[in-house]
């Protein structure tokens, strides 16, 4: 039976328009819609509409219509790209009772040609950048050996003597073999300093799943998973959220800065180790609210360090300990550190931060280094929250 009630939320882009229905739990929730052309109105085919950082991902057909199905609960950044239009990007919340219907109106983009100029690079230059991309990028974990990038033609690197740019009019396509997942992703921003060799960015993505070539593969595949999430910034916001901090394995302390130099590691060892369940219980709910159902928000202009003790720091993360720290010498837990700029990040209780921008978050330590070699989409499940 179908319920009369409907909703429209119309914006400069996005129209969403919600249709109620009487749902079982085991009923998928689908988010449909059309793609137009603001201008003159016509349907947009072969649009790439996703939810950024999950497997959820479709293209419009002839008629600008596309349907994603399946979609869990959560709130989610839904994303539409077409070439030579704008970019759209919307918060959309999937509650698990009621599908939803969005209809993108995308304007042309503004050419950036006019008055650019283009620095040229030689093919030694740009084999240098395409490798310093690739380890800035992917990162230099052990998974980071089995990653890909299968079209690097398409990114286009510039500098100004000082700072190295990169930009890609076409998705960047990522094979991790490690995962089992190929990643769309679109670059909105890449920009590194060669002299403190430090930098910056951010990007859209959508997975999809590598099919393994036999049940051997499989098992691998989820097996390394789970051991990407392990220590996680999002096995640890999944932690506060259950209230399960120290039995997952994690430490917690509040810090005013980040150090240059790390002291002696029996000293801080002795730190971690004596710290008991009730005080990192009570430091985490002296920063934790629960704002609504199901949503919980950090408040604190301090930095966190977090230390998990239930794996040690893999070898190849001794290079750049060195090169930040001062010392190559790596721990038998995982030290982070995690800084929130505007004061506040908002979660939910599967761990996925709701703020769309990329910098509401900064990382020092153990998880800046883990880059996108060890990414696991938003909707992956980790056997250990199966209880």
């Amino acid at each position: 039976m179908k319920q009369l009630r409907q909703f429209f939320l119309l914006t400069l882009v996005l129209f969403l328009s919600t249709f109620a229905k009487n749902f079982s739990q085991t009923n998928s929730i689908e988010i449909a819609g059309n793609v137009i052309d603001g201008e003159t109105g016509v349907p947009i085919e072969n649009v790439a509409v996703f939810l950024s950082f999950t497997t959820f991902h479709t293209k419009t057909n002839s008629n600008g219509e596309f349907k994603l199905t399946d979609v869990i609960p959560g709130t989610y950044a839904i994303i539409c790209i077409a070439d030579s239009f704008e970019q759209v990007t919307q918060k959309i919340d999937v509650t698990g009772v009621v599908n939803l219907r969005a209809n993108f109106i995308l304007k042309k983009q503004e050419s950036t040609l006019k008055n650019k100029i283009v620095q040229m690079v030689s093919f030694i230059e740009r084999d240098k950048f395409v490798e310093k991309f690739k380890r800035e990028f992917l990162g230099e974990g052990l998974r980071t050996f089995k990653c890909d990038i299968v079209n690097p033609d398409d990114i286009e690197f510039t500098h100004n003597g000082v700072q190295l740019f990169a930009k890609s009019e076409k998705p960047i396509i990522v094979l991790n073999k490690s995962l089992g997942y190929k990643l769309n992703i679109y670059l909105n921003d890449f920009k590194w300093e060669w002299f403190n060799d430090y930098g910056s960015f951010s990007f859209d993505a959508f997975f999809e799943n590598l099919v393994a070539s036999d049940s051997l593969e499989s098992l691998r595949y989820s097996a390394n998973r789970k051991e990407a999430y392990r220590g996680s910034f999002r096995h640890f916001l999944r932690a506060c959220a259950s209230r399960k901090i120290y039995s997952e394995g994690f430490k917690v302390f509040e810090t005013t800065y980040v150090p240059n130099e790390l002291g002696e590691y029996e000293d801080f060892k002795d730190q971690v180790e004596s710290q008991r369940a009730w005080q990192a219980a009570r430091l985490i709910e002296s920063i934790m609210k629960k704002n609504v159902e199901n949503e919980f928000v950090f408040e604190t202009d301090l930095y966190l360090e977090v230390v998990y003790t239930e794996n040690c720091e893999e070898p190849n993360y001794s290079s750049y300990k060195e090169r930040i720290f001062g010392t190559n010498e790596t721990y038998e837990f995982q030290d982070s550190w995690v800084k929130f700029p505007a004061g506040k990040y908002i979660f939910n209780e599967r761990g996925i931060g709701l703020e769309n921008n990329t910098y509401q978050k900064q990382f020092f330590g153990y998880w800046a280094w883990k880059r996108l070699g060890d990414l696991l989409p938003n909707d992956y499940e980790s056997p250990l929250n199966v209880e």
